[in-house]
């Protein structure tokens, strides 16, 4: 048994991988944006273990994990690249536990475009290249969103957008902030709509809007909503320039999958949804791969 942990900015989920078999045993906001400190990271990680039934052999560690926030420190490879390149690029490191125990950490290099300064990426272009679209562009939404275009199996390009960050940023922006602790779910599809309707207004002109719905009705209870739309709109209006009718293919769950399929359909581009839970599942499948031709310690 090994497990797989995908460690963002703002969360992290955590699954065992046993014969085919993949569960997910953890997921929480401890993302390495609210774990900070190093130590603080691998006190987590070695809890995370000893709650589970089993020690596993080895953990395969993806996302942020890499990054110079997270625990362990990989550096980046270039594009253009694909699946297998980037699962060579693994490093081992040792999360050592209790009774000076080892336990394998695996953690692949991350991403960098080829502009000045280049763009990065970690854990979004695993997730897009396991769900096995040869040619297009794969949506990835989070704290920070990737637009991943994809050649012949190999990641060519990518874009970041600062979406779900600027969400939580511009929530406590003093101007605004007092409008969002009456925030509830009734009428959400009709603030977020109305926020998408903001798509083509300059960005920071449309921002304010939020303020003045919230001085012109009595209990404004959409600001959330509100924000989330302008945020997708502008982000995917954008991405329509680049697209030029090309259809894309979003890889996202629960809310995050919901709202992008509207925005997408409400803007009118072509797309296709698949689930995480399915891109966890195959690239589970071809770690495993990997790991059993290249000596590494599996299940």
């Amino acid at each position: 048994m090994w497990l797989l942990v995908d460690w963002g900015t703002s969360n992290v989920r955590l699954w065992t991988v046993d014969k085919d078999q993949v569960c997910l045993q953890h997921e929480s906001q401890n993302g390495v944006g609210q774990l900070r400190r190093r130590e603080s990271q691998l006190n987590f990680l070695r809890d995370l273990v000893s709650a589970l039934p089993e020690t596993p052999d080895t953990i395969f560690a993806i996302g942020m994990a890499g990054s110079t926030l997270g625990p362990f420190q990989t550096t980046f490879s270039a594009t253009p690249t694909s699946l297998t390149d980037l699962l060579n690029t693994a490093q081992t490191f040792d999360l050592g536990l209790a009774n000076n125990t080892s336990l394998p950490v695996l953690v692949t290099n991350g991403l960098k475009g080829t502009e000045t300064p280049p763009d990065v990426m970690r854990g979004e272009e695993l997730q897009s290249l396991a769900i096995g679209v040869s040619n297009g562009y794969v949506l990835c939404p989070g704290t920070h969103s990737k637009l991943v275009k994809i050649q012949q199996s190999r990641i060519v390009d990518f874009s970041t957008y600062m979406t779900g960050e600027l969400f939580q940023v511009l929530k406590q922006a003093p101007a605004l902030s007092n409008f969002f602790h009456e925030d509830s779910s009734e009428d959400s599809s009709y603030w977020f709509e109305k926020g998408l309707e903001l798509r083509d207004l300059p960005f920071a002109s449309a921002l304010f809007n939020i303020r003045r719905w919230g001085l012109n009705l009595p209990s404004f209870g959409g600001a959330s909503h509100l924000l989330s739309g302008l945020l997708i709109g502008h982000e995917l209006v954008d991405m329509r320039q680049k697209l030029a009718g090309t259809p894309i293919h979003l890889l996202a769950d629960g809310t995050l999958a919901e709202r992008y399929s509207i925005a997408l359909g409400h803007i009118g581009m072509p797309y296709s949804c698949y689930s995480v839970t399915s891109a966890i599942a195959e690239l589970t499948r071809q770690i495993d791969k990997w790991m059993e031709s290249n000596d590494k310690i599996s299940n």
